[in-house]
């Protein structure tokens, strides 16, 4: 299928490799802003393709702590683009250039923002399409599983690159092991994002943001003190279920195709196997044994390929595969 350069099977040289373009010059796109159920507003990069300006059109969604300009996030918008694909990104509540929102921060369930911006999108174009990586991913899986058979009809596909898909599976993996450096990071970021938000935030919330270190020191510990009251959640029990695409896959009524890796150091490979196996047919996955957390970085390019990121031209020739007129 695809092998991974010799000297790069480690699994967190492949997650950098995700994350990592410091050469790269991507379009830079024109400003949007796109307004939100609950009020707010989410802020954005529109990149329109050449040709027809109604032609297709996909979202590309950002991960757990990311943002619309994040360099994985341009350049697989580059790459649609590129395709003849307009492309969009966003910023969901809580990140920088989100505006206000009820409630302010977005959780592995927020599929408000998602509907937003497909339905942005939809407006202004006949065929649409997504990509979305880690949580981005998982957030598009979520919103098609909810819309059912009921989805657009402008929507055609989803793509998804590396999604937790059980949160609750995803949560206890990062609690163990060399996994805990990637949570550490995940959740002083996400910690700085709520203290930025805390005005708008229920007041039994705000201790957890002094003295973050005692009080949120995990993704558990941060769904259970922020996620579930600042959502309404009866408990986190409730959380972890709303959540868990798996519960839901069945009724996804699009084509999807979910991209994974065997030594991804951040979602746990079984919880993925798990969610999938009561999908239907028309949900297709990669599930390889290297590429890392969203790197998938194959040992030479492949013919047509832009780069060596196999992952993401393997999701961007999906999406396109299934946009009539791309």
């Amino acid at each position: 299928m695809v092998a991974a350069p010799p000297l790069l099977t480690n699994a967190h040289v492949q997650t950098l490799l995700g994350v990592m373009d410091p050469f790269a010059r991507f379009l830079e796109g024109a400003p949007v802003r796109i307004h939100v159920a609950g009020g707010g507003s989410l802020d954005g990069r529109y990149f329109q393709a050449i040709g027809d300006p109604a032609g297709p059109a996909a979202l590309v969604l950002h991960g757990i702590t990311g943002a619309a300009t994040d360099s994985t996030i341009l350049r697989i918008a580059q790459k649609l683009v590129g395709r003849g694909v307009s492309a969009l990104s966003i910023t969901m509540r809580g990140g920088p250039g989100s505006h206000g929102g009820s409630p302010p921060l977005f959780h592995a369930g927020s599929t408000d923002d998602v509907r937003a911006a497909l339905s942005f999108l939809s407006q202004k174009h006949t065929e649409v399409a997504g990509v979305g990586i880690s949580l981005g991913g998982h957030l598009l899986l979520l919103t098609l599983a909810e819309w059912g058979k009921e989805a657009p009809h402008e929507v055609k596909a989803i793509a998804a690159i590396s999604p937790p898909m059980d949160i609750e599976a995803t949560a206890q993996f990062l609690d163990a092991g060399i996994s805990r450096v990637y949570q550490e990071y995940m959740v002083r970021r996400l910690l700085a994002r709520a203290a930025h938000a805390k005005e708008h935030l229920p007041e039994e919330v705000r201790p957890h943001l002094i003295g973050r270190k005692k009080t949120v020191r995990s993704v558990h510990g941060y769904n259970a003190r922020l996620s579930v009251p600042v959502w309404g959640f009866d408990d986190l029990a409730a959380y972890h279920q709303e959540t868990h695409v798996g519960c839901k896959i069945q009724s996804i009524a699009r084509p999807v195709l979910v991209l994974a890796a065997e030594d991804d150091p951040i979602v746990p490979i079984a919880a993925v196997r798990d969610a999938l196996t009561s999908a239907p047919p028309w949900v297709s996955a990669l599930v390889l044994p290297h590429g890392g957390h969203v790197g998938v970085v194959a040992r030479e390019r492949v013919l047509g390929d832009p780069d060596r990121r196999w992952g993401e031209n393997r999701a961007v020739d999906f999406l396109c595969a299934h946009l009539a007129s791309a």
